[in-house]
C-alpha cells in the first residue's frame, strides 16, 4: 500500500470519526464514554470518564472539563459499588443492560442503556425520566385516594342503608353500588339498560 493510500484511508478514518462525533455530540440523550478500572485481581473498581457529549452536561449539570478524565469517585465520592459492578460486566463481558438509576446527589432519576465499543470500555447513552416518575407516583397516589374515597362511600351507605347508581344515556347502560343492588333485591343477571331500569320502578 503506498503513500497515498495510506492518506486515503486516514482522511476516510477522520471524516468518519466526525461524524460519529457530530452524531453523539447532537443527540438528545446523554452520552458518555468511559473506561473500567480494575484492582490485582481484576475486579472492577471504579470508571474513568472518557468523553461526554452536550446533552450530558445539559442532563446532570455536571460540566465535561469537570469531569473528563476523572474517575467516577472522584467526581460522585459516594457512587454505589453495585453500578461499578454493573457497569464493569458490560465492559468485561461485551452483555449490555438496560436499567433506571436514581442519583440522590443530583436529585434525578435517568433510563439508562449501557454497551461495550470495545473492550474495557464502556458506554452510557441515558434519558431524564424524573418527571415521568414523578407523575406516575402522583397518579398512582390520586388512584389510591379515589379507592379509599370510593371504600368510604360503600362502607357509610351501607350504615345508612343507601345506594346511588350512574346512568350512561349515550349507552344505555348504568351501572349501581352494591347497597342499591341490595335494596332493589336485583339479580345478576339483571338488564342494565333504560327498560331494565324501568323494571325495578313500582307501576305506580
Amino acid at each position: 500500500m503506498g503513500e497515498a493510500d495510506d492518506q486515503g484511508m486516514a482522511a476516510r478514518l477522520a471524516a468518519s470519526e466526525a461524524r460519529y462525533r457530530d452524531l453523539y455530540e447532537y443527540m438528545s440523550e446523554g452520552f458518555a464514554l468511559h473506561e473500567i478500572l480494575l484492582d490485582a485481581a481484576g475486579r472492577p473498581i471504579d470508571y474513568r470518564f472518557l468523553r461526554v457529549n452536550s446533552a450530558f452536561e445539559r442532563l446532570t449539570g455536571l460540566r465535561a472539563s469537570d469531569v473528563v478524565g476523572r474517575t467516577a469517585l472522584e467526581v460522585v465520592p459516594g457512587v454505589d459499588r453495585a453500578l461499578i459492578e454493573r457497569y464493569g460486566r458490560v465492559a468485561l463481558t461485551g452483555e449490555p443492560a438496560a436499567f433506571e438509576l436514581h442519583v440522590g446527589g443530583l436529585g434525578r432519576s435517568f433510563s439508562v442503556s449501557a454497551y461495550r465499543p470495545e473492550p474495557q470500555r464502556f458506554a452510557c447513552i441515558f434519558t431524564d425520566v424524573t418527571e415521568r416518575r414523578r407523575l406516575e407516583a402522583e397518579l398512582r397516589l390520586g388512584l389510591a385516594e379515589r379507592d379509599e374515597r370510593a371504600r368510604w362511600l360503600q362502607a357509610s351507605q351501607r350504615v345508612a342503608r343507601l345506594g346511588h347508581y350512574v346512568f350512561e344515556i349515550a349507552a344505555d347502560h348504568w351501572i349501581s353500588s352494591p347497597m342499591l343492588d341490595e335494596i332493589f333485591r336485583m339479580q345478576p343477571g339483571h338488564p342494565r339498560t333504560a327498560a331494565g331500569w324501568l323494571g325495578l320502578v313500582h307501576p305506580d
